[in-house]
């Protein structure tokens, strides 16, 4: 059907195409390719790990659960050394946004939204 086709072919050829969303850590809020796309400029390149939540929740419900598990892993890796303290001066934080390239964590620390990687390991890495 043509919505199926549409949705895999959004997902083949753009969502996990390293030239555009599948960075070092997806997905970028602007495509790598576009001509805005800035790492560190806030809505035109960076990664927000509710955003990346929101993605997981529709491919799984589309039947593209290993990306979603995928992109999941990829989340938790870009937040866990903030989390961990392992990045930051002054202990665990959950910050508001990362760069899609080295993980560098940008915006506000301690964002709820941030949160959202607990459940991101719940529904997708606790096998």
């Amino acid at each position: 059907n043509a919505k199926k086709d549409r949705i895999k072919r959004l997902i083949t050829e753009h969502l996990t195409n390293p030239k555009e969303f599948w960075l070092n850590y997806p997905v970028p809020s602007v495509a790598f390719s576009e001509s805005s796309f800035t790492e560190s400029t806030m809505w035109r390149g960076p990664v927000w790990p509710n955003v990346n939540w929101l993605i997981c929740l529709g491919l799984e419900q589309q039947g593209y659960k290993d990306i979603a598990k995928e992109l999941a892993l990829k989340t938790v890796k870009m937040v866990s050394p903030q989390y961990n303290g392992d990045t930051c001066t002054r202990g665990p934080r959950f910050n508001e946004w990362f760069n899609p390239i080295t993980g560098q964590a940008y915006g506000n620390e301690n964002m709820s939204w941030s949160c959202t990687v607990a459940d991101l390991i719940l529904r997708f890495l606790n096998d």
